[in-house]
């Protein structure tokens, strides 16, 4: 558990930043479903792009919501710990991503770590 890693101080500001972004995409996510296209009966091909482009923020957001989710539940039961090798994850992997769980060297397997 997080409290006996001896990371635990660089695990906890990593948290934060990681629950704060999740809560910013959570908002923004409400705030997109709250857009509705006006349904002029015209679906021109400017009003199906700006649809195309809305589903495709949305997609992005839900994917960056997994990953930061998965972070978290990582970094809560493990600390800044890579989890392919079990080294500290370094400080400029996690600054430049937080939700990142594995290090430098592992950064190629990060997205395909099933938690």
């Amino acid at each position: 558990m997080l409290e006996n890693n001896p990371n635990q101080k660089d695990s906890a500001h990593y948290l934060n930043l990681l629950e704060q972004e999740l809560k910013n995409i959570e908002e923004a996510l409400i705030n997109d479903q709250q857009i509705e296209m006006p349904d002029t009966g015209d679906d021109s091909a400017e009003n199906q792009e700006t649809r195309d482009q809305q589903e495709e923020i949305v997609k992005n957001y839900l994917e960056r919501k997994r990953e930061i989710e998965r972070a978290i539940k990582w970094t809560k039961e493990n600390g800044s710990i890579c989890a392919v090798c079990r080294q500290p994850i370094e400080e400029s992997r996690r600054d430049a991503d937080p939700a990142s769980i594995t290090c430098k060297a592992h950064r190629d397997e990060d997205d395909t770590i099933e938690i």
